[in-house]
């Protein structure tokens, strides 16, 4: 399965129904990883520098929406395929 038309339809729907919030969600942090498998490096390093770990306050919460969870997720996700910016990461950032 070729999966980039995919990743781009849904990049054009995500920009055009949630035009502002979804680059520094966690759906934007499981796009980084599948552009950066696809070798889109510059595309997948913009969009995974979208998000923020210490973000709870922009975080809309819901009872399967939450930080902590989103968080473990870009951890998991960067250190699959950003491992760099895993390594910048600080003890803080982890305890927050």
């Amino acid at each position: 399965v070729i999966t980039t038309n995919y990743i781009l339809n849904l990049r054009d729907w995500l920009d055009k129904n949630e035009k502002d919030q979804w680059q520094n969600d966690i759906a934007g942090v499981y796009l980084a990883g599948a552009l950066h498998l696809l070798h889109k490096d510059a595309d997948a390093e913009r969009l995974i520098a979208s998000y923020k770990l210490d973000n709870r306050k922009t975080i809309a919460r819901d009872d399967f929406c939450q930080p902590l969870g989103m968080n473990s997720q870009y951890i998991a996700v960067i250190a699959r395929e950003f491992p760099a910016r895993l390594r910048k990461i600080s003890a803080e950032q982890f305890q927050n």
